[in-house]
């Protein structure tokens, strides 16, 4: 496989071209954050120093092909790292770390800054900051109540699968044969 400097001029309109192909793929209007604008300018905000985009070339298909057929034939064993003493983290420090995380994550605070604002108004009797720090609050609350449950959902999910090596073999073959797919249809559209 290769990996190409994705901001090299020769790759700009295949780059707007994957990039229009995705936005498709996700079936959402992703004008909210100016999508067309980003395309446009591209490399923009991708170009070193700040940024990278790298493109994969040639044998992408192969390589999708032999991790797929590898994970069918592949023997299965509980999801667990070889010669890696699994430790135990509190609730309280993965809930600080990832409020710590999601709180300092800028994109979190553009997506906000671009969000909230249409849900103000100005004929309000609270202020335009009150509302939005209600609005983020509200949102924050309603977040981690949805996440919590997720949480324990997943980890009961997991422990199940865990548990039982049939359910491991059935999912690793699963991934295996979509990822043959991938790399068979990869393959079918550079003939």
């Amino acid at each position: 496989m290769i990996l190409a400097d994705g901001t090299a001029a020769a790759y700009v309109e295949d780059l707007r071209q994957l990039f229009r192909e995705y936005a498709r793929e996700l079936n959402v209007d992703l004008s909210f954050q100016a999508f067309e604008e980003e395309l446009t300018s591209l490399p923009g905000v991708y170009a070193p120093p700040s940024g990278r985009l790298l493109i994969a070339m040639e044998g992408g298909a192969c390589y999708l092909i032999w991790i797929g057929l590898r994970m069918v034939i592949a023997r299965s064993t509980p999801a667990a790292v070889a010669g890696v003493r699994e430790r135990t983290i509190s609730h309280k420090r993965i809930f600080w770390e990832g409020f710590l995380s999601d709180a300092l994550n800028p994109k979190v605070a553009v997506f906000f800054l671009a969000l909230l604002p249409q849900f103000v108004t100005r004929s309000s009797t609270l202020g335009t900051t009150t509302q939005l720090l209600i609005l983020g609050i509200t949102s924050n609350v309603v977040a981690i109540c949805l996440n919590v449950i997720i949480v324990v959902f997943a980890s009961a999910a997991t422990s199940a699968i865990r548990k039982r090596t049939g359910w491991i073999t059935w999912l690793n073959r699963a991934t295996g044969a979509v990822l043959i797919g991938l790399g068979l249809r990869l393959a079918r559209e550079k003939i």
